[in-house]
């Protein structure tokens, strides 16, 4: 029997993955709207949503409430703009619940306070830096300063998390002083230089979803340009980082993913998109690029 905590949990074989190790922090088994990396335009989405309002969420383990910040902005190194928030402290890591809507009695008291699984920390809402009722929770080391990707580590469950759709390459874009000019794939298009070329790409669950990708590879010519999985994002120099050291502006602008330069000299794209789970995206073209 596998006895798992979750300092060693991210070099987990893929049978401990499967293994019910935390718990998700509801019950009303809604499909996540969000997942673990996405972009938010200046930030890497650094947690997992569910959708909703009103329902009661629920530790992902038992613990002790370290604090609870109930205004629009939550200051510090972790994410922000969680309105409404409890930080939980585990054995080995922190877990947070961000933007809800009210605080249990037991949220209330004295801190720090005690839960296990089955307490009541308050209810989903839409307070703080927030588009729609929603809960965001993520998980944190502060010993390694690192947000991890919790869906490793929370039983597998149609409910939440059902994957029949692969990822889907919508758009080629080349950024241009105002805006990003956005081709089919197939299209031809100009590159007057060596710009970046993006990637409008987009993963869903049972097809009503627009997620961001959990891992993606990309290659020019044969050479490997990016290889990027959004495992855990890391605190490293006052700036988020993939796991291979990557900003925020190395990987997104914007929406789009940010596939390298140096297409305009050697025009084959290779492009491997996966999302947590499910079919993966698999493309190989030569590209249409009038010099």
């Amino acid at each position: 029997m596998v006895v798992w905590r979750i300092v060693p949990v991210f070099l987990v074989s893929a049978s401990v993955v499967a293994a019910p190790l935390l718990q998700w922090p509801t019950k009303i088994e809604r499909q996540i709207s969000s997942i673990f990396g996405e972009s938010r335009m200046d930030h890497f989405h650094a947690g997992v949503d569910i959708p909703g309002e009103g329902w009661s969420i629920l530790p992902v383990d038992s613990g002790k409430i370290l604090f609870r910040v109930n205004r629009p902005e939550t200051p510090g190194t972790l994410p922000f703009g969680g309105g409404k928030t409890i930080l939980v402290e585990h054995e080995h890591f922190w877990s947070g619940y961000m933007h809800l809507e009210t605080f249990s009695d037991v949220s209330l008291s004295a801190l720090p306070q005690g839960v296990e699984r089955k307490t009541v920390l308050g209810t989903a809402g839409n307070t703080g830096h927030s588009g729609g009722s929603h809960l965001h929770f993520f998980l944190y080391d502060p010993k390694e300063k690192a947000v991890y990707n919790p869906l490793p580590l929370l039983p597998p469950n149609d409910k939440y998390v059902s994957d029949t759709v692969a990822p889907r390459l919508l758009y080629l874009g080349v950024p241009l002083p105002d805006r990003i000019a956005a081709v089919q794939p197939d299209s031809e298009f100009t590159m007057s230089g060596d710009f970046p070329l993006l990637a409008m790409i987009t993963d869903s669950g049972t097809g009503g979803q627009r997620w961001g990708v959990h891992r993606l590879r990309v290659k020019q010519g044969g050479k490997t340009l990016r290889d990027i999985e959004f495992g855990k994002i890391l605190l490293d120099g006052g700036k988020w980082k993939t796991s291979n050291g990557m900003a925020y502006e190395d990987v997104f602008l914007e929406n789009w993913y940010v596939l390298g330069r140096g297409f305009r000299d050697s025009p084959f794209l290779e492009i491997l998109a996966e999302g947590y789970s499910g079919p993966q995206l698999t493309e190989a073209r030569d590209l249409k690029i009038v010099k």
